[in-house]
């Protein structure tokens, strides 16, 4: 159970940092382009710890039920994300640092 709440929370925040390296998604959060470099941080730091989340499940889970387990979260995040962007978008914005708090309490 703390393995599925921690890989929500981390994906959600994962979601989050991809989808602010969009221009389009930055702009429409921070009423502004942004630079480059930070959207290319941001893809990088949402890449990695999807990476790194897919790495724990797999070490947390055996091999079939880690990696279901994380496409699940995956995709369940995303749905969090993309359907709290039209009504709360600072709120879904917001989300994204306490929900990776909770996920690295949980697994401690």
């Amino acid at each position: 159970m703390n393995l599925m709440v921690s890989l929500l929370a981390a994906h959600y925040t994962s979601w989050c940092l991809m989808a602010l390296a969009q221009s389009k998604h930055y702009q429409y959060h921070f009423a502004h382009e942004g630079r480059v470099s930070r959207r290319r941080w941001l893809r990088a730091a949402g890449s990695l710890l999807a990476l790194l989340t897919l790495l724990y499940a797999l070490w947390r889970g055996d091999w079939a039920l880690g990696a279901v387990s994380w496409a699940m979260s995956w995709m369940v995040s995303a749905m969090a994300w993309v359907l709290l962007q039209p009504y709360r978008p600072a709120l879904a914005r917001r989300l994204a640092l306490p929900l990776l708090v909770l996920a690295a309490v949980l697994q401690l």
